[in-house]
């Protein structure tokens, strides 16, 4: 990880990739959750694996979240890592900072 600056990847679930930073941390909260609702169609496979195919650093779903299948498997397929939080979306944006190499 090199960019404190995080993404929600709201734009990127619907497909929008233009202006994608995929060297930032994505995380997803309950805007994106609510949006993308994995439903196991072939939609949110694509949409998921299309977000996973770039080099981001890791991502992280907020406030307890469950990753669901499909994003899981997307995950484990591309080797990006997956991690889950128990702090709100906003509370998890700043505590990357530290981790970022100077």
């Amino acid at each position: 990880m090199t960019i404190p600056d995080v993404n929600r990847p709201a734009l990127q679930l619907a497909g929008f990739f233009d202006q994608f930073d995929s060297e930032r941390v994505q995380i997803i909260g309950n805007v994106e959750t609510a949006f993308s609702d994995d439903d196991g169609s072939a939609d949110a496979r694509a949409r998921y694996a299309e977000i996973t195919k770039y080099p981001i650093p890791c991502i992280i779903y907020a406030r307890d979240i469950e990753p669901d299948s499909c994003m899981i498997s997307a995950c484990e397929e591309a080797g990006n890592f997956l991690l889950s939080s128990s702090r709100p979306t906003h509370g998890t944006r700043g505590r990357n900072y530290p981790l970022v190499k100077k």
